[in-house]
């Protein structure tokens, strides 16, 4: 869950430095870097819910008969790197469509 808040940090920094451009091709620049730091901090999620999926699964190979109510504890936990690496990722996207709204607004002005 570490690399998925740098992701955020790195989405964090790149939208105030496109707040402030003034030129357009350091704006399309941030801009990018706001979408690819937040589709790697999903794919990082979707990894994190694969590793843990993996351990949870072997943990039941090893133990054998597993509740139900223990399998779904497991599961409930290997969702929350995904969940996290998606609202970084929606927070990502909503700042570039804002962004890039109000670029184009201020540009015919």
């Amino acid at each position: 869950m570490g690399i998925i808040t740098l992701g955020f940090i790195a989405v964090a920094i790149a939208i105030v430095r496109s707040i402030g451009m003034r030129n357009k091709k350091g704006f399309q620049s941030s801009l990018s870097i706001v979408k690819q730091a937040g589709l790697f901090s999903a794919v990082m999620g979707f990894l994190g819910q694969m590793i843990g999926l993996y351990n949870a699964f072997k943990a039941i190979e090893e133990m054998g008969n597993v509740s139900q109510a223990m399998l779904m504890g497991g599961l409930k936990v290997s969702s929350i790197s995904t969940i996290y690496g998606l609202i970084v990722f929606g927070i990502a996207l909503a700042a570039v469509y804002i962004l890039g709204a109000t670029s184009k607004q201020a540009s015919y002005s």
